[in-house]
């Protein structure tokens, strides 16, 4: 679960999302939205390797409603958020576990 705040802090929006494949082999973790939502889609997270001390995360969202305002204005926007605060989110957990 995601807790992203809009218009500057104003209003908060949830976002719940549920893991759906985790490959090892190719280092991608793909979660969707639950359903029930105004949207499906799935988002992934792929684990390149850059050089020898390096990783490249790329994050990757598909997604498709039945309004294509929604889909070409709202979405873009309010996904970039989204993926914005799960990396903050993961990078608290990180810092957090690494002072135990």
């Amino acid at each position: 679960y995601l807790n992203i705040g809009i218009l500057q802090g104003i209003e908060n929006l949830a976002v719940a999302l549920e893991i759906i494949n985790v490959d090892p082999i190719k280092k991608i973790i793909e979660f969707s939205y639950l359903k029930g939502g105004k949207a499906i889609g799935k988002q992934q997270i792929k684990f390149l390797q850059t050089n020898t001390n390096c990783t490249r995360i790329v994050h990757t969202s598909y997604f498709k409603s039945h309004s294509r305002f929604r889909d070409t204005f709202l979405y873009p926007y309010f996904h970039e958020r989204m993926i914005n605060e799960f990396h903050r989110n993961m990078e608290n957990v990180l810092m957090a576990d690494s002072f135990k």
